[in-house]
């Protein structure tokens, strides 16, 4: 059976595309990167094709193009043995407030809340191996992401990630506590800024387990370059420095871990609003340089798939914050997306709401419906029989054995979204799609069942008190 589907299209020339990375090689050829650390300085400039000169790190065309080589090849191997077919979504990552579903007060997430949001999302099924929504921004935030990981592991039977550490103590806890539960958990540290630098602290954290060969903190090589603000508003401008900050950041991570770290990952260019002076979350700015920022990646790093999101400036979920969540999944879904972060998050990723993310669920699955396309149905006269058959019988079509057969695939069944008229919407009570989200939500939490190891909740809870000493 063959599908009618639709795809998107368009976008940079091979040759644009070549030129842009010809153009990032020279920038970490002559322009470098800023190193502000003298003891890795000592280490990295032992590399050959590595320079250091006023702690910039200049690099060798054949070094980079050895690495770019190597990294293509790997990520087509990785992600071609690995094409998601199945749409997935998961929510934010740790936001500091939350957009109370009992009270539409928007206030700063507590430990309570990462219970109730927790629950929802296991039962959902959002979030699978993915990071905690909120923050619960009333514990000490020595041991937070320590209280975090507890807690997600107490209440989900996936959720169990949390990487924003405060400390490298901080870090050996939580993997001691990884282990308790069998999980791997990345704790990643983004250790490039724009334009053109390697954060200290970031570097420094990843370096001590380096040294002491623990490897505890992995490594994010993907800046977040603003156009117009940390990086060049025109295009290519702000995607050749991007390519560049990556290439040198994976370069760097790789000979400095000795190829334990190291990963290409999305080229991301965010776009800046000059109006309000915040970055343009969702926007048709950023639905342009996401799309270009996927092309790039998938044709210079060798990506098969890349993952979408749903983004938005909304404060509130209301017609600012449909119109940009369904563009970004839209814009993502038409590349090849089939699984999106930030289900809930808005406001950039200031606030969270769980009636955002049930009807973002709704979003997703409106889109998976479009992306996946109808069936085209083996003629071998079909449909001049059908329409034959019910003009000559005087048959109706709602009844007819092709319409049994073929509806209920080619039809959405949505649970918020309803297809209803006024009289039956009347009827229904009048329901908003907030108040529908809001009964979803009440019903998760009924429905919630999950019940921990005891043991193993026991030993967190060791390690916890052990930490907060």
């Amino acid at each position: 059976m063959s599908k009618i589907q639709y795809i998107a299209a368009g976008g940079f020339t091979t040759e644009q595309m070549d030129s842009i990375l010809k153009e990032s090689f020279k920038v970490l050829n002559k322009i470098g990167i800023l190193l502000d650390h003298d003891e890795i300085v000592k280490e990295i400039k032992k590399f050959k094709g590595i320079k250091v000169e006023n702690n910039r790190i200049y690099y060798e065309y054949d070094l980079i193009e050895k690495y770019l080589n190597s990294a293509k090849k790997n990520n087509l191997k990785i992600t071609s043995e690995k094409k998601e077919e199945k749409f997935s979504l998961s929510a934010s990552y740790l936001c500091l407030n939350i957009l109370d579903h009992n009270t539409n007060e928007i206030r700063q997430s507590k430990a309570s809340d990462l219970v109730t949001v927790c629950k929802v999302c296991d039962v959902l099924g959002v979030n699978p191996r993915n990071f905690a929504p909120v923050e619960p921004t009333d514990t000490a935030l020595n041991t937070r992401a320590l209280f975090t990981y507890k807690t997600t592991c107490e209440c989900s039977q996936t959720m169990h990630r949390s990487t924003r550490i405060s400390t490298y103590e901080e870090a050996k806890y939580l993997k001691e506590m990884a282990a308790v539960m069998g999980d791997n958990v990345p704790i990643g540290i983004q250790f490039i800024v724009s334009p053109l630098k390697f954060d200290y602290i970031g570097l420094d954290l990843i370096y001590k387990g380096i040294k002491d060969k623990t490897y505890l903190v992995n490594a994010s090589c993907s800046p977040i370059p603003i156009a117009g603000v940390t990086a060049p508003m025109f295009v290519p401008g702000g995607f050749v420095q991007t390519i560049a900050e990556t290439l040198g950041a994976y370069i760097f991570i790789s000979l400095l871990s000795e190829g334990r770290f190291g990963n290409t990952d999305f080229l991301r260019l965010d776009p800046f609003d000059m109006q309000y002076c915040n970055i343009s979350f969702g926007g048709p700015e950023w639905s342009l340089y996401h799309l270009m920022g996927r092309q790039l990646t998938k044709y210079l790093f060798g990506y098969e798939q890349l993952p979408g999101s749903f983004r938005t400036l909304a404060k509130l979920p209301d017609s600012q914050a449909s119109a940009e969540r369904i563009s970004s999944v839209f814009t993502g879904a038409l590349d090849g997306a089939v699984s999106f972060a930030g289900a809930g998050q808005m406001s950039i990723d200031e606030i969270f709401s769980l009636e955002q993310m049930v009807l973002d669920i709704e979003i997703l699955r409106y889109v998976e419906h479009i992306v996946k396309g109808f069936e085209y149905a083996k003629e071998d006269g079909l449909s001049f029989n059908t329409i034959k058959q019910i003009v000559d019988n005087k048959e109706e079509y709602l009844t007819h054995e092709t319409t049994q057969q073929y509806f209920q695939d080619m039809y959405w069944n949505p649970k918020v979204f309803k297809h209803w008229n006024l009289g039956q919407w009347t009827a229904a009570g009048s329901p908003t799609s907030t108040k529908m989200a809001k009964e979803i939500i009440n019903e998760a939490l009924k429905k919630h069942q999950y019940v921990p190891d005891a043991k193993k909740i026991k030993e967190l809870e060791r390690i916890y008190e052990l930490a907060s000493k």
